[in-house]
Parts: structure tokens; sequence; C-alpha cells
């Protein structure tokens, strides 16, 4: 069988004209039109300019199912109020906290005149996220002051993939009492 194949495929190479060996990255050498052993010559091609190719086809698709694995998403939707007031046009943001690297900030928002905020956002980590949530908000203080409350969100809201699959309700947040962990900013 293998002689069969090996004939046909030199009767083959031998007929071309030398216009079809000049093809760019097709072009076989002189010395493998020649041989006898032509099926070991086409082997010997296939594998130094193809196998490169399906390798690169190959690792396109094992990286990019990776890279879509990496990616997370995390939604977070509330209402802050100052007391029986609601907090309109406060900065609502969520961020990764990383203990390596410097802290991702994943959304900013602004909450709306009823104080209710909708919040969303995702990156790429191979950790799964440590979000937080953070609120500048002026209750109960002077015009050059503002507080920053700085809230955790509980890490089973945060799904692979993008988009929100479960939204994390943080519920009515009165900024009028005081947080753990809470700043007080001042300007000048």
């Amino acid at each position: 069988m293998r002689d069969d194949i090996e004939k046909a495929l030199e009767h083959f190479l031998k007929k071309r004209s030398p216009a079809f060996w000049s093809r760019g990255t097709y072009d076989l050498p002189k010395r493998w039109r020649k041989t006898s052993d032509a099926f070991g010559a086409c082997l010997k091609w296939f594998l130094m300019d193809c196998l490169g190719i399906t390798l690169l086809v190959l690792l396109y698709f094992i990286c990019v199912p990776t890279v879509a694995f990496l990616q997370q998403y995390i939604g977070v939707r509330g209402r802050l109020v100052c007391g029986k007031l609601p907090l309109s046009n406060t900065t609502v943001t969520l961020w990764d906290d990383n203990v390596i690297a410097s802290d991702v900030l994943l959304a900013e928002a602004k909450t709306d005149r009823n104080g209710r905020f909708e919040i969303e956002g995702g990156t790429t980590a191979f950790f799964t996220m440590d979000v937080r949530l953070k609120a500048d908000h002026s209750c109960n203080e002077k015009r050059q002051c503002y507080r920053r409350v700085d809230l955790p969100v509980p890490s089973c809201y945060v799904y692979r993939g993008s988009g929100v699959v479960r939204w994390f309700e943080a519920g009515t947040l009165n900024m009028s009492f005081p947080f753990p962990g809470e700043e007080r900013i001042c300007t000048r």
C-alpha cells in the first residue's frame, strides 16, 4: 500500500512544471522532488510548515476559553439615606481589594434623587475577587469634609463570566450612623 502511495505521489511530483514549484510557502525543495521517498518528503514538509500553524490554532482554542473563565462580574444595588432624607448624587464605587497588587476600580456610579444606586463591574482575575463597596458622602458633615464608608460584599455574588447573574441587595443604608473602618476626609 505504501509503495503505491509513494509511486503515485512521485508521478504527481514529476509531472508538475517549474512554475508549480515556485508558489511561495508551498515550494518543496528540489531534493524532495527527486527523491524516491516522496511520502517521507511530504511528511517532513507537513511537520515543518503546517505543524506550526496547527499549534497556533490549537493554542488559540485553548487560551480563549481560559481567558473567558478568568472574567468575573458582580452587581450591587441599594439605597443611601441620611436619617430620613435620601442621599442624592453620592459617589458609589466597587473595588477589587488585592492583597499583593494595588486595588482595582471595577465600577463607579452616582445615586439618583431618591438615593438609589445600581452598580455593576468586573475584571479578569485568577482568584475570586474580594469586592468592597465604597460610598463617599457628606451626611452630618461640614462643607469641606466627607465620610468614606468601606463595606465588604460577599464573594458568593461574584460570578465567572460577563454580566450580573444575581444582584447583591445592599438594602437601605443609613449613613448618619458611623460604620466600622469609616474614614473622615477634609479638604481645605
